[in-house]
C-alpha cells in the first residue's frame, strides 16, 4: 500500500530507445525499478532523464509512474491530470511501444517510443501495513 505524490511539473518528451528492448522495463506495478532500467540503459531515455533529474520540495526520489500507477492516478485524482493529450508510463511494451494513460476516457494504450507524450513524475510515500 502506497500513496502517490504527483510533480506539479509536466512537460511533453520522447519515451526514448525506440527499436531497443529495455530489460527490465516492463513491470505495470514498480515505476522505480522501470526508471532505473531506463537510466541504466546506455540509450536515450528523455522521460526518465527529466525523472532523474528532477526535485521538488527538496525530494529528489520522482520516477516515472508504472502503468498501475496511472489507471491508479486516473481512479482517484484524474482531475489534478490534463484532459487534452496522454501520459506515458515507465512500462515498456515492446522495441518500439511504451504504455501510456488517457484521462478523458481511461483508456490505456500503447504507443511508439519516438513520440512525445505528457511526462507527469510521481514519488511513493510506502503506508505501513
Amino acid at each position: 500500500a502506497r500513496h502517490l505524490v504527483a510533480s506539479a511539473a509536466e512537460v511533453e518528451l520522447e519515451w526514448g530507445g525506440y527499436d531497443h528492448d529495455t530489460p527490465g522495463a516492463a513491470s505495470h506495478t514498480d515505476g522505480p525499478a522501470n526508471t532505473r532500467a531506463l537510466l541504466a540503459d546506455g540509450k536515450d531515455h528523455p522521460a526518465a532523464a527529466w525523472a532523474a533529474a528532477y526535485t521538488a520540495d527538496g525530494h529528489k526520489d520522482f520516477h516515472l509512474p508504472a502503468r498501475f500507477d496511472l489507471l491508479m492516478a486516473y481512479l482517484h485524482a484524474k482531475q489534478v491530470f490534463e484532459k487534452d493529450g496522454w501520459y506515458w508510463s515507465s512500462t515498456q511494451c515492446s522495441v518500439n511501444y511504451a504504455w501510456g494513460q488517457d484521462f478523458v476516457n481511461s483508456n490505456q494504450y500503447y504507443d511508439g517510443k519516438k513520440f512525445e507524450g505528457r511526462v507527469r513524475l510521481v514519488r511513493r510515500i510506502q503506508l505501513s501495513t
